[in-house]
């Protein structure tokens, strides 16, 4: 007669493996977060940096241009597009600030404010002539130009979106005066 096997059984049961896969899935999605929330920070990095070097550039061209102007005038805003400003510089050259495709723009006497606008610095070594040099802004978001006597102020907000979605925003303000005006 054969008596009760006591011989051990070698293997995983059914349950060891279904714990060993939560804890294998478990492990995986919390990896994957992390890895998420890197990718996030490093796209929020990179976008504040974009932010900062275009802002750097709008800033340094608009008080440059504005310093060596002999002439500065409003320009006309039609539509959401137009030049927002015209500079008239020595030697007889052009700078216009314009805006192409602004969703709203409103002129309250010296203050011009935009909104949702693509800003474009256009420099034309004569009037009315093909620009020899094209500056786009793309991550201009909206901007507020008040002229005060011969002093020109800009305040403008940059930003950057993902998917529909603000990512990043920073804000600044520049003044200039032309060192060189012409009378009027």
């Amino acid at each position: 007669m054969r008596g009760p096997s006591t011989a051990l059984r070698t293997g995983f049961t059914l349950v060891e493996l279904l714990v060993y896969m939560a804890l294998l899935l478990a492990g995986t999605l919390m990896i994957a977060g992390l890895e998420l929330s890197a990718s996030r920070a490093a796209f929020l990095e990179r976008a504040l940096v974009d932010l900062g070097m275009e802002a750097d550039e709008l800033g340094a061209r608009f008080r440059d241009d504005v310093r060596q102007a002999i002439r500065v005038e409003d320009g006309k805003v039609d539509g959401g597009k137009g030049s927002l400003l015209v500079l008239a510089m020595p030697g007889g050259g052009e700078v216009r600030w314009d805006l192409d495709g602004a969703t709203r723009v409103e002129r309250t006497g010296p203050s011009v404010k935009a909104l949702g606008v693509k800003l474009v610095r256009r420099v034309y070594l004569k009037p009315k002539t093909v620009p020899s040099r094209v500056e786009t802004f793309a991550h201009a978001e909206k901007l507020l130009l008040t002229r005060s006597g011969h002093s020109v102020r800009l305040d403008f907000s940059v930003a950057v979106a993902r998917a529909d979605e603000v990512t990043a925003r920073r804000s600044y303000q520049l003044a200039a005066c032309p060192i060189a005006e012409e009378a009027p």
